[in-house]
């Protein structure tokens, strides 16, 4: 048998979203300190979970997980009271930008998959 893909559920699985999300929201919010940073955190968790379920229940149209991360910046960044552009376009990409575990690269490696 020839496997030709092998997807991975990368979300939480081989990268750290909470801590990716948390460490760019605290470096992008003048002053935030690790609990508030936290409490964001799950503001913008929040809102993707739930546009997603919109999503899905057809009360949305889909969008890309971009779209979804910028909307969820400008949540944060309105709670924390933060109207700059500069820094919810600091905050949309910081979905993009989660540090990986610490044993991801080694797991992956050990499942003899290429990356394309």
């Amino acid at each position: 048998m020839t496997i030709d893909v092998v997807v991975f559920d990368v979300l939480g699985t081989l990268v750290d979203e909470p801590s990716g999300l948390r460490d760019a929201i605290a470096a992008a919010v003048p002053g935030t300190d690790r609990d508030t940073a936290t409490d964001l955190t799950g503001v913008w968790q929040a809102h993707v979970a739930g546009e997603q379920r919109r999503i899905v229940a057809g009360g949305r149209a889909f969008v890309p997980g971009h779209v979804l991360d910028a909307e969820a910046a400008a949540a944060v960044a309105r709670r924390a009271g933060v109207g700059a552009p500069q820094v919810v376009a600091a905050l949309a990409g910081a979905g993009a930008r989660h540090p990986a575990w610490p044993d991801s690269s080694d797991g992956i490696t050990r499942t003899g998959v290429r990356p394309c």
